[in-house]
């Protein structure tokens, strides 16, 4: 858990660490159970990013989208192309707006 926080959270990536992601710049306060893949959303969440890691040179996005002027994402936007298709999801970060 990052500190002073209430809420569990990790440093996640948006371009993901199996991806070559590094730390710094590309590191935002996640959603524990969305960034391990423990809840349902975290699952589908997990699945992209696998999905991303495994095709190297794949077109693969993450966008942060923010409710208020706090550094912390309210949800995040992820897109992948598979085939001629663009795949986008969006998934919930932080359950107050």
């Amino acid at each position: 858990m990052l500190p002073d926080e209430q809420t569990p959270v990790d440093r996640g990536h948006l371009i993901p660490h199996l991806s070559g992601g590094e730390f710094g710049p590309n590191t935002f306060r996640q959603d524990r159970a969305l960034n391990r893949g423990w809840s349902e959303e975290g699952k589908r969440y997990r699945a992209m990013e696998r999905e991303a890691a495994e095709r190297p040179g794949s077109f693969y996005f993450g966008h942060l989208l923010y409710s208020d002027d706090s550094a912390w994402p309210y949800e995040i936007e992820t897109g992948v192309v598979r085939g001629d298709l663009l795949v986008v999801d969006r998934f919930v970060n932080r359950t107050t707006p």
